[in-house]
Protein backbone atom coordinates (compact mmCIF):
# COMPACT_ATOMS: atom_id res chain seq x y z
CA UNK A 1 0.00 0.00 0.00
CA UNK A 2 2.99 2.44 0.63
CA UNK A 3 3.86 1.82 -2.65
CA UNK A 4 0.83 2.63 -4.29
CA UNK A 5 0.62 5.65 -2.12
CA UNK A 6 4.19 7.03 -3.15
CA UNK A 7 3.18 6.37 -6.89
CA UNK A 8 0.61 8.81 -6.80
CA UNK A 9 2.15 11.23 -4.82
CA UNK A 10 5.09 11.33 -7.39
CA UNK A 11 2.59 11.27 -10.40
CA UNK A 12 0.59 14.65 -9.39
CA UNK A 13 4.03 16.55 -8.43
CA UNK A 14 5.38 15.52 -11.64
CA UNK A 15 2.64 17.69 -13.29
CA UNK A 16 3.75 21.55 -14.76
CA UNK A 17 0.80 23.51 -14.10
CA UNK A 18 2.61 26.37 -14.72
CA UNK A 19 0.27 27.44 -17.29
CA UNK A 20 -2.77 26.91 -15.87
CA UNK A 21 -5.43 29.42 -15.89
CA UNK A 22 -5.17 31.58 -12.36
CA UNK A 23 -8.99 32.71 -12.64
CA UNK A 24 -9.87 28.61 -13.01
CA UNK A 25 -7.65 27.90 -9.67
CA UNK A 26 -9.54 30.58 -7.70
CA UNK A 27 -12.96 29.21 -8.80
CA UNK A 28 -11.87 25.96 -7.63
CA UNK A 29 -10.75 27.73 -3.77
CA UNK A 30 -13.57 29.57 -3.85
CA UNK A 31 -15.97 26.49 -3.83
CA UNK A 32 -13.69 24.64 -2.11
CA UNK A 33 -14.05 27.25 0.64
CA UNK A 34 -17.60 27.23 0.68
CA UNK A 35 -18.88 23.71 0.39
CA UNK A 36 -15.28 21.60 1.04
CA UNK A 37 -16.55 19.48 -2.13
CA UNK A 38 -15.75 19.99 -5.06
CA UNK A 39 -16.21 18.22 -8.69
CA UNK A 40 -13.94 19.11 -11.68
CA UNK A 41 -14.49 17.67 -15.22
CA UNK A 42 -13.40 17.97 -18.25
CA UNK A 43 -12.55 15.47 -21.48
CA UNK A 44 -8.95 13.62 -21.22
CA UNK A 45 -5.91 15.47 -22.05
CA UNK A 46 -7.38 18.69 -21.07
CA UNK A 47 -4.55 18.16 -18.07
CA UNK A 48 -7.35 18.20 -15.09
CA UNK A 49 -4.20 16.85 -13.01
CA UNK A 50 -2.12 19.89 -14.07
CA UNK A 51 -4.59 22.15 -13.06
CA UNK A 52 -4.37 20.80 -9.58
CA UNK A 53 -0.70 20.50 -9.00
CA UNK A 54 -0.85 24.40 -9.63
CA UNK A 55 -3.86 24.38 -6.93
CA UNK A 56 -1.32 22.23 -4.50
CA UNK A 57 1.57 24.68 -5.27
CA UNK A 58 -0.65 28.31 -4.87
CA UNK A 59 -2.07 26.86 -1.35
CA UNK A 60 1.11 25.60 0.03
CA UNK A 61 -0.38 22.01 0.20
CA UNK A 62 1.68 20.15 -1.65
CA UNK A 63 3.34 18.44 1.41
CA UNK A 64 -0.74 18.03 2.73
CA UNK A 65 -2.76 15.91 0.00
CA UNK A 66 -3.75 12.81 -0.33
CA UNK A 67 -4.41 11.80 -3.91
CA UNK A 68 -5.83 8.62 -5.45
CA UNK A 69 -5.87 7.39 -9.10
CA UNK A 70 -7.74 4.20 -9.68
CA UNK A 71 -5.81 4.04 -12.86
CA UNK A 72 -2.50 3.59 -11.02
CA UNK A 73 -3.70 0.83 -8.76
CA UNK A 74 -2.27 -1.96 -11.76
CA UNK A 75 -2.32 -4.30 -9.47
CA UNK A 76 -6.43 -3.70 -8.58
CA UNK A 77 -5.14 -3.68 -4.40
CA UNK A 78 -8.33 -1.10 -4.01
CA UNK A 79 -11.72 -2.46 -5.28
CA UNK A 80 -14.21 -1.07 -2.38
CA UNK A 81 -14.82 1.81 -0.03
CA UNK A 82 -13.20 -0.20 2.53
CA UNK A 83 -9.75 -0.51 0.31
CA UNK A 84 -10.09 3.25 0.13
CA UNK A 85 -10.53 3.61 3.63
CA UNK A 86 -7.56 1.09 4.65
CA UNK A 87 -4.90 3.25 2.07
CA UNK A 88 -6.03 6.60 3.68
CA UNK A 89 -5.39 5.17 7.06
CA UNK A 90 -2.36 4.06 5.98
CA UNK A 91 -1.64 7.62 4.56
CA UNK A 92 -1.96 9.32 7.69
CA UNK A 93 0.28 7.10 9.74
CA UNK A 94 2.86 7.35 7.09
CA UNK A 95 2.84 10.91 6.76
CA UNK A 96 -0.39 13.23 8.69
CA UNK A 97 -3.78 14.21 8.53
CA UNK A 98 -4.36 15.79 4.75
CA UNK A 99 -5.98 18.93 4.13
CA UNK A 100 -6.97 18.22 0.95
CA UNK A 101 -7.91 14.96 -0.82
CA UNK A 102 -8.19 14.14 -4.31
CA UNK A 103 -10.10 11.41 -5.76
CA UNK A 104 -9.44 10.44 -9.64
CA UNK A 105 -11.11 8.13 -11.69
CA UNK A 106 -12.83 5.79 -8.81
CA UNK A 107 -16.21 5.37 -10.22
CA UNK A 108 -15.43 1.92 -10.46
CA UNK A 109 -14.21 1.22 -6.82
CA UNK A 110 -17.39 -0.56 -5.10
CA UNK A 111 -18.94 1.74 -2.53
CA UNK A 112 -17.30 5.14 -3.26
CA UNK A 113 -19.83 7.64 -3.04
CA UNK A 114 -20.28 6.00 0.80
CA UNK A 115 -16.65 6.77 0.95
CA UNK A 116 -17.53 10.68 -0.11
CA UNK A 117 -19.96 10.88 2.42
CA UNK A 118 -17.83 9.42 5.46
CA UNK A 119 -15.28 11.76 4.79
CA UNK A 120 -17.21 14.56 3.62
CA UNK A 121 -19.16 14.38 6.71
CA UNK A 122 -16.11 13.86 9.30
CA UNK A 123 -15.17 17.25 11.49
CA UNK A 124 -12.10 18.84 12.61
CA UNK A 125 -12.24 20.09 16.60
CA UNK A 126 -13.38 23.12 15.79
CA UNK A 127 -16.53 21.59 14.17
CA UNK A 128 -15.54 22.06 10.78
CA UNK A 129 -15.03 19.77 7.82
CA UNK A 130 -12.11 18.30 8.86
CA UNK A 131 -10.64 17.96 4.91
CA UNK A 132 -11.42 19.55 1.22
CA UNK A 133 -12.15 17.01 -1.36
CA UNK A 134 -11.61 17.10 -5.16
CA UNK A 135 -13.24 14.57 -7.02
CA UNK A 136 -12.09 14.44 -10.89
CA UNK A 137 -14.33 12.38 -13.00
CA UNK A 138 -17.30 13.15 -15.37
CA UNK A 139 -20.04 10.51 -14.51
CA UNK A 140 -20.75 11.71 -11.13
CA UNK A 141 -23.23 14.06 -9.58
CA UNK A 142 -24.05 15.09 -6.48
CA UNK A 143 -27.17 17.53 -5.50
CA UNK A 144 -25.85 21.15 -4.36
CA UNK A 145 -22.22 20.55 -5.31
CA UNK A 146 -20.81 22.39 -8.55
CA UNK A 147 -19.18 20.85 -11.51
CA UNK A 148 -16.05 22.64 -12.49
CA UNK A 149 -15.45 22.02 -16.17
CA UNK A 150 -11.97 22.33 -17.57
CA UNK A 151 -12.18 23.11 -21.22
CA UNK A 152 -9.56 22.79 -24.18
CA UNK A 153 -8.41 26.88 -24.55
CA UNK A 154 -10.29 29.45 -25.92
CA UNK A 155 -9.46 29.95 -30.00
CA UNK A 156 -7.88 33.59 -29.16
CA UNK A 157 -5.64 32.10 -27.29
CA UNK A 158 -3.84 30.15 -29.46
CA UNK A 159 -3.76 33.02 -32.50
CA UNK A 160 -2.32 35.06 -29.95
CA UNK A 161 -0.16 32.69 -28.77
CA UNK A 162 0.94 30.48 -31.37
CA UNK A 163 0.15 32.81 -34.31
CA UNK A 164 -2.48 30.24 -35.39
CA UNK A 165 -4.64 30.28 -38.16
CA UNK A 166 -8.74 29.95 -38.57
CA UNK A 167 -7.85 27.04 -40.74
CA UNK A 168 -5.96 25.22 -38.86
CA UNK A 169 -8.05 25.27 -35.30
CA UNK A 170 -11.34 24.64 -37.14
CA UNK A 171 -9.58 21.74 -38.13
CA UNK A 172 -7.77 20.23 -35.51
CA UNK A 173 -9.13 22.30 -32.85
CA UNK A 174 -7.65 24.02 -29.36
CA UNK A 175 -6.53 21.05 -27.14
CA UNK A 176 -2.87 21.81 -26.41
CA UNK A 177 -1.64 18.44 -26.45
CA UNK A 178 -2.99 18.40 -30.35
CA UNK A 179 -1.57 21.48 -30.97
CA UNK A 180 1.66 20.40 -30.16
CA UNK A 181 1.46 18.34 -33.23
CA UNK A 182 -0.54 20.66 -35.63
CA UNK A 183 3.14 21.89 -37.31
CA UNK A 184 3.68 18.87 -38.40
CA UNK A 185 3.71 19.09 -42.31
CA UNK A 186 2.54 15.83 -42.85
CA UNK A 187 -1.77 15.78 -42.38
CA UNK A 188 -2.20 12.05 -42.33
CA UNK A 189 0.21 11.82 -39.30
CA UNK A 190 -1.66 14.38 -37.82
CA UNK A 191 -4.91 13.05 -38.45
CA UNK A 192 -3.59 8.96 -37.21
CA UNK A 193 -2.51 11.16 -34.01
CA UNK A 194 -5.56 12.85 -33.58
CA UNK A 195 -7.48 9.10 -34.08
CA UNK A 196 -5.47 7.76 -31.46
CA UNK A 197 -6.62 10.48 -29.16
CA UNK A 198 -10.56 9.99 -29.75
CA UNK A 199 -10.10 6.10 -29.67
CA UNK A 200 -8.46 6.64 -26.21
CA UNK A 201 -11.31 8.64 -24.93
CA UNK A 202 -13.62 6.65 -26.66
CA UNK A 203 -12.47 3.73 -24.48
CA UNK A 204 -11.71 5.06 -21.29
CA UNK A 205 -14.65 7.70 -21.13
CA UNK A 206 -17.38 5.78 -23.12
CA UNK A 207 -17.03 2.25 -23.67
CA UNK A 208 -15.65 1.23 -19.97
CA UNK A 209 -17.07 3.57 -18.31
CA UNK A 210 -20.75 3.00 -19.23
CA UNK A 211 -20.01 -0.53 -20.91
CA UNK A 212 -21.37 0.28 -24.36
CA UNK A 213 -21.76 -3.26 -25.34
CA UNK A 214 -22.50 -1.87 -29.40
CA UNK A 215 -18.95 0.24 -30.30
CA UNK A 216 -20.05 0.15 -33.90
CA UNK A 217 -23.29 1.44 -33.45
CA UNK A 218 -22.36 4.53 -30.58
CA UNK A 219 -19.18 5.58 -32.89
CA UNK A 220 -21.72 5.66 -36.16
CA UNK A 221 -24.22 7.58 -33.74
CA UNK A 222 -21.46 10.07 -33.09
CA UNK A 223 -20.22 10.20 -36.48
CA UNK A 224 -24.28 11.12 -37.61
CA UNK A 225 -23.83 13.79 -34.83
CA UNK A 226 -20.48 15.17 -36.22
CA UNK A 227 -21.84 15.73 -39.89
CA UNK A 228 -25.49 17.27 -39.27
CA UNK A 229 -25.72 20.44 -37.70
CA UNK A 230 -28.99 20.87 -37.17
CA UNK A 231 -31.94 20.57 -34.50
CA UNK A 232 -33.01 17.54 -33.93
CA UNK A 233 -35.82 15.60 -31.14
CA UNK A 234 -34.26 12.54 -29.57
CA UNK A 235 -37.23 10.87 -31.55
CA UNK A 236 -35.81 12.40 -34.79
CA UNK A 237 -32.54 11.21 -34.43
CA UNK A 238 -33.01 7.96 -33.66
CA UNK A 239 -35.32 8.00 -36.89
CA UNK A 240 -32.95 9.11 -38.78
CA UNK A 241 -29.68 6.70 -37.17
CA UNK A 242 -32.31 4.05 -37.94
CA UNK A 243 -31.98 4.08 -41.45
CA UNK A 244 -28.93 2.82 -41.70
CA UNK A 245 -28.73 1.14 -38.34
CA UNK A 246 -30.88 -0.70 -36.10
CA UNK A 247 -31.25 1.50 -33.25
CA UNK A 248 -33.75 1.90 -30.70
CA UNK A 249 -35.00 4.91 -29.22
CA UNK A 250 -33.51 4.15 -25.67
CA UNK A 251 -30.21 3.42 -26.75
CA UNK A 252 -29.90 6.59 -28.77
CA UNK A 253 -31.35 8.77 -25.20
CA UNK A 254 -28.28 6.79 -23.45
CA UNK A 255 -25.51 7.41 -26.31
CA UNK A 256 -26.59 10.81 -25.55
CA UNK A 257 -26.85 11.32 -21.99
CA UNK A 258 -23.04 9.79 -21.96
CA UNK A 259 -21.89 11.70 -24.73
CA UNK A 260 -22.57 14.82 -22.30
CA UNK A 261 -21.40 13.52 -19.30
CA UNK A 262 -18.21 12.56 -20.92
CA UNK A 263 -18.15 16.39 -22.28
CA UNK A 264 -17.82 15.06 -25.72
CA UNK A 265 -20.64 17.13 -27.06
CA UNK A 266 -23.28 20.03 -25.16
CA UNK A 267 -26.70 20.59 -26.29
CA UNK A 268 -27.78 23.61 -27.57
CA UNK A 269 -31.91 25.16 -27.73
CA UNK A 270 -33.60 27.74 -30.02
CA UNK A 271 -34.95 30.88 -28.25
CA UNK A 272 -37.62 33.20 -29.98
CA UNK A 273 -36.96 36.87 -28.73
CA UNK A 274 -41.02 37.08 -29.71
CA UNK A 275 -42.01 35.41 -26.84
CA UNK A 276 -38.80 35.28 -24.61
CA UNK A 277 -39.08 31.42 -24.01
CA UNK A 278 -36.83 28.92 -25.32
CA UNK A 279 -37.59 25.69 -27.38
CA UNK A 280 -36.64 22.26 -25.59
CA UNK A 281 -37.88 20.19 -27.98
CA UNK A 282 -35.61 20.05 -30.77
CA UNK A 283 -31.89 20.46 -29.93
CA UNK A 284 -28.42 20.90 -31.50
CA UNK A 285 -25.54 19.27 -30.37
CA UNK A 286 -22.08 21.30 -30.51
CA UNK A 287 -18.84 19.04 -29.63
CA UNK A 288 -16.87 20.08 -27.16
CA UNK A 289 -13.32 20.80 -29.25
CA UNK A 290 -13.53 20.38 -33.10
CA UNK A 291 -10.47 17.49 -33.25
CA UNK A 292 -13.37 15.80 -31.75
CA UNK A 293 -16.02 16.44 -34.14
CA UNK A 294 -13.80 16.67 -37.38
CA UNK A 295 -12.15 13.09 -36.44
CA UNK A 296 -15.65 11.45 -36.02
CA UNK A 297 -16.21 12.32 -39.93
CA UNK A 298 -12.81 11.32 -41.56
CA UNK A 299 -11.86 15.22 -40.57
CA UNK A 300 -14.47 15.92 -43.92
CA UNK A 301 -16.80 17.79 -41.68
CA UNK A 302 -18.49 20.84 -43.08
CA UNK A 303 -16.44 24.26 -42.79
CA UNK A 304 -19.29 26.51 -41.90
CA UNK A 305 -20.36 23.87 -39.15
CA UNK A 306 -16.89 23.79 -37.79
CA UNK A 307 -16.45 27.90 -37.59
CA UNK A 308 -20.14 27.72 -35.48
CA UNK A 309 -19.14 24.91 -33.28
CA UNK A 310 -15.98 27.23 -32.72
CA UNK A 311 -17.77 30.61 -32.00
CA UNK A 312 -19.89 28.43 -29.29
CA UNK A 313 -17.22 26.90 -27.99
CA UNK A 314 -15.32 30.37 -27.05
CA UNK A 315 -18.56 31.69 -25.70
CA UNK A 316 -18.87 28.58 -23.19
CA UNK A 317 -15.18 29.49 -22.11
CA UNK A 318 -16.91 33.15 -21.31
CA UNK A 319 -19.45 31.79 -19.30
CA UNK A 320 -22.16 32.92 -21.92
CA UNK A 321 -25.64 30.94 -21.56
CA UNK A 322 -26.18 30.08 -25.32
CA UNK A 323 -29.05 29.80 -27.70
CA UNK A 324 -29.45 29.67 -31.40
CA UNK A 325 -32.09 32.45 -31.82
CA UNK A 326 -35.38 33.24 -34.45
CA UNK A 327 -37.31 36.55 -34.91
CA UNK A 328 -40.63 35.46 -35.95
CA UNK A 329 -39.47 34.04 -39.94
CA UNK A 330 -35.84 34.34 -39.11
CA UNK A 331 -33.14 32.03 -38.12
CA UNK A 332 -29.65 33.13 -36.36
CA UNK A 333 -26.56 31.56 -35.08
CA UNK A 334 -26.41 32.52 -31.47
CA UNK A 335 -28.07 34.72 -28.69
CA UNK A 336 -25.51 34.92 -25.97
CA UNK A 337 -26.41 35.67 -22.32
CA UNK A 338 -24.27 36.65 -19.12
CA UNK A 339 -25.68 38.42 -16.45
CA UNK A 340 -27.27 41.53 -17.74
CA UNK A 341 -25.33 41.19 -21.44
CA UNK A 342 -27.25 40.28 -23.90
CA UNK A 343 -25.66 39.94 -27.50
CA UNK A 344 -26.81 38.45 -30.87
CA UNK A 345 -24.41 36.72 -33.13
CA UNK A 346 -24.49 35.49 -36.77
CA UNK A 347 -22.48 33.66 -39.06
CA UNK A 348 -23.21 34.54 -42.39
CA UNK A 349 -22.57 31.95 -45.58
CA UNK A 350 -22.87 34.75 -47.98
CA UNK A 351 -20.06 36.44 -49.70
CA UNK A 352 -21.97 39.12 -51.94
CA UNK A 353 -21.95 42.59 -50.69
CA UNK A 354 -25.91 43.21 -51.40
CA UNK A 355 -26.72 40.02 -49.20
CA UNK A 356 -24.81 40.30 -46.31
CA UNK A 357 -26.75 43.86 -46.40
CA UNK A 358 -29.92 41.74 -46.09
CA UNK A 359 -29.00 40.22 -42.98
CA UNK A 360 -27.44 43.49 -41.52
CA UNK A 361 -31.41 44.28 -42.19
CA UNK A 362 -32.81 41.45 -40.40
CA UNK A 363 -30.38 41.92 -37.26
CA UNK A 364 -31.52 45.76 -37.24
CA UNK A 365 -35.44 43.98 -36.79
CA UNK A 366 -34.83 43.24 -33.73
CA UNK A 367 -36.06 45.70 -30.86
CA UNK A 368 -33.54 47.04 -28.39
CA UNK A 369 -30.19 48.13 -28.40
CA UNK A 370 -28.23 45.05 -27.53
CA UNK A 371 -25.19 44.53 -29.62
CA UNK A 372 -25.43 42.59 -32.56
CA UNK A 373 -22.38 41.43 -34.79
CA UNK A 374 -22.34 39.91 -38.53
CA UNK A 375 -19.34 37.60 -38.60
CA UNK A 376 -18.23 37.01 -42.11
CA UNK A 377 -15.49 34.98 -43.97
CA UNK A 378 -13.54 38.31 -44.77
CA UNK A 379 -14.30 41.91 -45.52
CA UNK A 380 -11.35 42.36 -48.29
CA UNK A 381 -13.11 42.96 -52.10
CA UNK A 382 -16.82 43.34 -50.35
CA UNK A 383 -15.84 47.13 -50.68
CA UNK A 384 -18.66 47.96 -47.96
CA UNK A 385 -18.36 51.24 -47.35
CA UNK A 386 -18.86 50.85 -43.40
CA UNK A 387 -19.15 48.41 -41.04
CA UNK A 388 -21.71 49.44 -38.32
CA UNK A 389 -25.17 50.26 -38.80
CA UNK A 390 -25.97 51.21 -35.91
CA UNK A 391 -26.45 48.25 -33.54
CA UNK A 392 -25.04 46.22 -35.68
CA UNK A 393 -21.38 45.46 -36.64
CA UNK A 394 -19.76 43.72 -39.27
CA UNK A 395 -16.28 42.15 -38.33
CA UNK A 396 -14.48 39.09 -39.70
CA UNK A 397 -14.47 35.66 -37.74
CA UNK A 398 -10.81 36.62 -36.40
CA UNK A 399 -11.72 40.11 -35.13
CA UNK A 400 -14.56 38.71 -33.45
CA UNK A 401 -13.36 36.24 -31.25
CA UNK A 402 -10.99 39.12 -30.33
CA UNK A 403 -13.82 41.18 -29.49
CA UNK A 404 -16.05 38.92 -27.02
CA UNK A 405 -13.06 38.79 -25.40
CA UNK A 406 -12.04 42.88 -24.27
Amino acid sequence: MQKLIKQNIDFILSKNGQKTDISLIKRIIENLNRKSLIIISGTKNVWKVNVLKELLTRTSTTQSFFYFNKNIDKENKIKSSSDINELLNIFIKEYKTPQIIILHNTNKVDGIKNFISKIYKEKNPKNKPKYKIILLWNNIKINGIEDVEIASKNSNQILEEESGNIESISKYGTLEKVRSFVSWEESFLKENYIELIKNDILLNDIFNTFSVKNIDLYNYTLSYLSKNNIFLSLRDLQKNLDINKSISLKTTMDYIDFSVQSKIIRKMYKYDIKTGKHISSKVKYYFTDLWIRNACNNFSVERHTLLENLIFNDLYTLNYEIYWWMNGKFDFSFIAKSNDKKIYIHLSRQTEKEEIKKEVRKLLKIWGDEKRYLVIDWLDDLWLKKLEYETVEILTLVDFLKKIRT
